[in-house]
């Protein structure tokens, strides 16, 4: 594990320490250290995990790649609720960017990429999505077929990509380097192309209830 100096996004000395707790949906009870940056009170973990260590927490046992079927009895509730939220997604874009037959949705961080699934249904659109790992699709290529998906990072993406519109549900806050690679997101776009970004809002009261659970 790596200690950083310097806030990831201000590069601010100014850093001290928040919370330590454990890692939410793994087994492991190791305690993880958050500091925030008093300037721009942006928060991140620190020290931080090695990339290749990263792995080892977004197995196939992670929540999200495993749907619906992992809440059990509640497994059909879970499934409208989550068909509910990936429509209220793509409702979203399109009141953004209308998305059609020639359109290109990119995805960064796809996950279970029901989303793209239903965009591609409702939209005819171009998909592909792009995470670090293929835990959230690898037992459902038969469900996923029409969709193009990728492994790797964001530097991966090819220069001559030029989506419509980029999507990050829940990503940004994962991102070890989350200039860098905006950046690059930025070059391999057309000057029209929507960047949505939806993260956890660190002042809602639910966080500031559960503390650091």
């Amino acid at each position: 594990m790596r200690k950083i100096e310097n806030c990831p996004v201000c590069s601010s000395e100014k850093v001290q320490h928040f919370i330590s707790t454990s890692a939410q949906m793994h087994s492991d009870k190791e305690v993880f250290k958050f500091d925030q940056c008093t300037d721009c009170e942006f928060v991140f973990l620190n020290p931080k995990v090695s990339p290749e260590q990263l792995k080892n927490y977004y197995t196939k046992y992670y929540l999200p790649y495993r749907g619906a079927e992992a809440w059990g009895k509640c497994g059909k509730l879970v499934n409208n609720s989550l068909k509910k939220l990936d429509l209220r997604k793509l409702k979203f874009v399109n009141s953004v960017q209308k998305l059609n037959s020639s359109s290109l949705l990119l995805d960064v961080g796809c996950g279970q990429p029901s989303f793209l699934k239903l965009s591609k249904e409702k939209s005819n659109c171009q998909t592909l999505g792009i995470d670090f790992s293929n835990e959230g699709w690898s037992n459902q290529n038969h469900k996923y077929q029409n969709i193009e998906l990728q492994i790797g990072e964001v530097r991966d993406l090819s220069e001559k990509l030029r989506p419509d519109v980029i999507t990050m549900w829940h990503y940004l806050e994962h991102d070890y380097s989350p200039i860098e690679n905006l950046s690059y997101l930025k070059s391999i776009s057309k000057s029209s192309t929507k960047l949505i970004i939806e993260v956890p809002n660190f002042d809602s009261s639910s966080r500031k209830k559960f503390g650091k659970h």
